[in-house]
């Protein structure tokens, strides 16, 4: 409305802007209005003017009015009572017989790189106000606070705001200056402002200028192989979550200079790999599998447990820095056992290889998998016919256990 404090006795505009509201399609508006809780127009009420996309009605508070109300239709059945509470307004008895007061307190803050908030304190006698950007008028608050978006960053603007009634204008406040600040940097980019391309200098070093992404906390470093040189550029510290600028008075050597800018940052992460005996089905039991070894057996109690071979050739869950690996794997209560056969029966030791089947036999009966008794039937410290018989007896059954 306009004025926005209602007087009585005086005209008032009223201004209704229909849209994402009832009447937003509306071809026709009518004002329907009333003052002290009764008094209203006739039905439909009074047609107001169209005007851009807003509906505008002009008429003269009574001079007897102390409150009005107002509601809105489109002379068609559909109304818009402001969710049944109408359109409710507080009219003065006391005309305004002078100019607003100069309003003081004006501030303007970048919020970012492409808004500005404008705010002032209120002037004595204001209906609304004035808001001018570098002398040029874009709004026409009510109240006292203004959201200038749309602003180019890096750039300073000057504010300056008038209040206004329905006698006149006030002197415009004193300027006020905001600049935005640079747009946000990704995270890990690195940006050289200056110079923008390859300009031909007379001096011996140049200032570059720039700004990093907020990920290099640790600084950024530069070398100029040229002039076989490097130096290192700080972290500037402070909030820094759009990026920070930094600059660099680099020493040149005669001819092309290469400078190179780089920097350092901590990437934190987590990589799951999962697996499964499902992925692993070209093993055959008994093939052999490297030098020296013999075939590998793989011996299970149950269908939950079992052996499986990893190759990061044509296994790509082993993405794990190992070329190629091999394991057990066992459900509830399954168990599962490996062994590595071959020629374990040697002259030099056979009482050590003795030992180590022995001490294998009592192990496995430990665990569960047995009995196996292997005997010590030694002759001259080698062992018998017989014994070597029993012992690849003991290894074949182990082998075929499960």
């Amino acid at each position: 409305m306009s004025p926005t404090n209602v007087i009585a006795g005086q005209s008032l505009t009223v201004t209704y802007n229909p849209a994402g509201r009832s009447l937003s399609g509306a071809s026709k508006v009518n004002i329907h209005h009333g003052y002290n809780g009764a008094n209203w127009t006739t039905l439909p009420g009074a047609a107001m003017s169209k005007s851009g996309t807003n509906w505008i009605y002009t008429y003269t508070v009574p001079a007897n009015a102390t409150t009005i109300a107002m509601v809105f239709n489109n002379d068609a059945g559909t109304w818009d009572n402001n969710g049944g509470g109408n359109w409710n307004f507080a009219v003065s008895t006391n005309p305004v017989t002078e100019a607003p007061s100069v309003p003081t307190g004006l501030t303007a803050t970048a919020t970012n790189s492409t808004t500005i908030a404008v705010s002032w304190t209120s002037a004595a006698r204001a209906a609304s106000y004035k808001l001018f950007r570098d002398d040029i008028q874009i709004a026409t608050p009510s109240d006292t606070v203004y959201m200038d978006i749309g602003r180019t960053p890096e750039t300073t603007y000057t504010y300056k705001v008038q209040a206004v009634n329905a006698i006149g204008d006030s002197a415009a406040s004193a300027p006020v200056t905001a600049t935005t600040p640079f747009a946000s940097v990704p995270l890990t980019d690195i940006l050289i402002l200056d110079p923008a391309g390859s300009p031909e200098v007379s001096s011996n070093s140049y200032t570059f200028r720039g700004r990093a992404g907020a990920s290099f906390t640790n600084g950024l470093t530069w070398t100029n192989l040229a002039a076989s040189n490097s130096g290192v550029i700080s972290f500037p510290g402070g909030n820094v979550a759009d990026g920070w600028s930094w600059s660099a008075d680099i020493p040149l050597a005669d001819g092309t200079n290469n400078v190179r800018f780089e920097g350092a940052y901590a990437d934190a992460g987590t990589n799951t790999y999962a697996d499964s005996p499902a992925s692993y089905n070209d093993w055959a039991q008994g093939s052999g599998a490297g030098a020296g070894f013999g075939g590998w057996y793989f011996n299970h109690t149950t269908n939950n447990a079992g052996s499986f071979l990893a190759n990061a050739t044509n296994q790509a869950n082993m993405n794990v820095g190992a070329t190629k690996g091999f394991g057990l794997w066992a459900n509830g209560s399954g168990a599962a056992l490996t062994l590595v056969l071959g020629d374990m029966v040697h002259d030099a030791d056979d009482e050590n290889v003795y030992r180590d089947l022995k001490d294998l036999a009592g192990n496995l009966n430990r665990a569960g998998i047995g009995p196996l008794k292997p005997g010590n039937h030694t002759k001259g410290g080698r062992l018998t016919a017989a014994a070597r018989a029993k012992h690849r007896q003991d290894l074949e059954w182990l082998a075929e256990a499960s």
